[in-house]
């Protein structure tokens, strides 16, 4: 599967998960206070009732919501909005005046945006399909094989991974294509050729300058 049918087929997934936030989560909270302290009982069925709720609010939404420090109310929506850009656009570029306005509406920069957004994708691509149709010793049998993939991923390429935000298998295409340009004569991050790149893994070529520049260092250091 290519980056970008990779990253489309990312964004639908959340945006699935986004809609399925229910309707009573995202009404929590918003009732007008009472002026009488409710009785033992019913604080005891309210507090029931909430967890009940957040339970029920997807993972991926709740984990994106205390990332940004929002409630999943305003994070369902933002999260839904962005997956609609990504699939729309091929990926999602922080600069843009769209994924602006989203992080305005949260509260939030748009850095602190693209962090959480990169953190949610990055636990979407890591997570096994059908997890929670698996029974426990596929999922025994899935961790090794992750495990054992993972190992054989060479440390450099995890690492370039872990700074782009973006899967070990398009690090590792990517890092193949910087090589390849730094044999040829160095890489220029003002090249066309790099920006193809940066564009391909849908991240800044300033970003992908940083990620490479770590990652040489961290050779040379060896």
């Amino acid at each position: 599967m290519s980056v970008r049918s990779r990253r489309l087929a990312v964004a639908g997934v959340i945006a699935t998960t986004a809609i399925a936030v229910p309707a009573a989560g995202l009404a929590s909270g918003s009732g007008s206070p009472s002026g009488k302290p409710a009785p033992p009982q019913a604080s005891a069925a309210s507090a029931k009732k909430s967890e009940a709720q957040s339970q029920t609010v997807p993972a991926v939404v709740r984990a994106f919501a205390t990332r940004l420090g929002v409630s999943t109310s305003a994070a369902g929506p933002a999260l839904k909005q962005i997956a609609a850009l990504s699939s729309k656009n091929g990926g999602v570029d922080p600069a843009s005046p769209a994924f602006a306005a989203i992080a305005h509406d949260l509260g939030v920069s748009p850095a602190q945006l693209a962090a959480a957004w990169d953190a949610v994708k990055q636990s979407v691509e890591s997570a096994p399909p059908q997890a929670s149709a698996t029974k426990p010793q596929a999922s025994a049998a899935s961790a090794k094989k992750s495990e054992a993939q993972s190992q054989a991923v060479p440390a450099v390429v995890r690492a370039f991974a872990t700074r782009l935000g973006v899967s070990t298998s398009a690090a590792g295409r990517a890092f193949k294509q910087l090589g390849a340009l730094s044999v040829k004569g160095g890489v220029d991050p003002a090249s066309r050729a790099f920006a193809a790149i940066a564009r391909g893994l849908g991240v800044s070529p300033a970003r992908l300058a940083a990620a490479w520049e770590a990652v040489k260092q961290g050779v040379a250091g060896k």
